[in-house]
């Protein structure tokens, strides 16, 4: 038993360090040139290049159990996000945060935890853009966070229904009630609204408040807008 925990903490502590190499150093263009399949199918064409992907291809070859494997995918869709952004601006945003030491947590032991609570590779792809996004300082690291926390409490389908469906003016239309249950949007004064919205019929069923989207789904629906 001493010695499956020894061995455990070692993969642990190794797969934290190589990911922390690869956020702050890796040049991660080369990534999103190999299509997803092959790149899990085949690490070892890649791996040398990047730290987290070499420890991970050595730990297949030793046998990777289901969940293994499940984490592996949903690293690799995490980092193929982060592509388009530089080594350098990447570890100075990094560093950024673990100097204010506001989270009291290395940021690359927050973005494992993260992944691997994750559902599925794709929400992981969602929340490397959102970290894609603080690196390029598009939003800073509270609402990367709060967006997190939004799509952990939410399965993939209402996600994307969000996303891409809902706006202001039809969330009266729709039971927004999963949205609510997510954190991206708020209920409001309806005396605060537009006379329109006021006599509107369907605000009935929740007497004088309205819903409309928070800044947290402002966020996730500017940067997580499915093409």
């Amino acid at each position: 038993m001493k010695n499956i925990l020894s061995t455990a903490i070692q993969k642990y502590s190794q797969i934290n360090t190589d990911f922390d190499k690869t956020l702050k150093s890796s040049d991660l263009h080369n990534i999103a040139r190999t299509p997803l399949d092959r790149l899990l199918s085949d690490l070892t064409g890649i791996s040398n290049e990047i730290p987290i992907l070499r420890t991970l291809t050595a730990l297949i070859q030793t046998g990777f159990n289901v969940s293994d494997q499940m984490f592996t995918n949903k690293l690799i869709s995490f980092l193929i996000e982060l592509k388009d952004t530089d080594a350098q601006k990447r570890r100075e945003m990094i560093n950024k945060i673990e100097d204010e030491g506001k989270y009291k947590i290395k940021v690359g032991d927050k973005l494992l935890y993260i992944i691997d609570k994750s559902s599925d590779y794709i929400k992981a792809g969602y929340v490397g853009k959102l970290f894609a996004a603080y690196i390029n300082e598009q939003i800073d690291f509270s609402q990367f966070i709060k967006c997190v926390h939004a799509i952990e409490l939410s399965d993939i389908d209402t996600l994307n229904s969000f996303i891409t469906d809902c706006t202001e003016d039809n969330l009266f239309d729709m039971d927004y009630t999963p949205y609510l249950l997510m954190g991206v949007i708020r209920l409001g004064d309806i005396d605060n609204r537009s006379e329109h919205y006021r006599n509107n019929p369907a605000f009935s069923k929740v007497g004088k408040l309205y819903p409309s989207i928070n800044g947290t789904g402002k966020t996730l629906k500017d940067i997580l807008r499915i093409q």
